[in-house]
């Protein structure tokens, strides 16, 4: 079992090495960025059967945590007790997004966080979280698709396959055209979803 939580931005490592501390946990690894993976820092629970991962994920400006193992969600639990979190589906993140997607010149950084926090807090298939990813995969913004599609590569649904199709098919940047095509390449058979 996998559980997630985002934390709010502006928490330290120091208070991440403060809260493994108080709770028993042990560093184990850290591991650099690479092209298909977020900088990350592994903690072994006080068990050493589960474990905590803290993934930075840059291009959507969000750290989250992601407990693994028997008990994922009681550490996780312990973490979200300890650190400051966003709540299960943050409305306000999907507000937020809305907002940034109708102004003519929107706020990249932000649409990128919320559809972090929004994807990442999602515990499945959400149509509202999908409906938003939509919206965000047709702007004619190429940033704000090239956010969408990366927001898409944690919330890979089958109501999100065609749009993801016509970016592959049709969208005017080369760029895009060749992210939407290496996603619908890893994009999981119907089967495993």
């Amino acid at each position: 079992m996998t559980s997630k939580a985002v934390l709010r931005q502006g928490v330290t490592r120091d208070e991440l090495d403060d809260v493994a501390a108080r709770c028993g946990w042990q560093l184990t690894n850290v591991l650099p960025a690479t092209p298909g993976r977020p900088p990350q820092l592994i903690f072994a629970g006080a068990d050493g059967r589960c474990f905590v991962y803290v993934v930075e994920e840059l291009r959507l400006g969000v750290t989250y945590l992601m407990a693994s193992g028997s008990d994922a969600d009681v550490l996780l639990a312990q973490a979200s007790a300890e650190l400051p979190c966003h709540a299960g589906s943050d409305g306000d993140a999907g507000a937020e997004v809305a907002t940034e997607l109708a102004k003519p010149t929107p706020e990249h950084a932000q649409i990128a966080r919320g559809l972090g926090i929004m994807v990442l807090q999602a515990a499945g298939p959400d149509e509202a979280v999908a409906e938003t990813l939509r919206l965000a995969l047709t702007h004619g913004d190429p940033t704000v698709r090239l956010t969408a599609l990366t927001a898409t590569t944690y919330a890979t649904w089958p109501s999100l396959r065609a749009s993801v199709e016509t970016i592959a098919m049709s969208d005017p940047v080369e760029q895009l055209k060749l992210g939407a095509g290496q996603l619908l390449a890893a994009w999981p058979s119907q089967e495993a979803s």
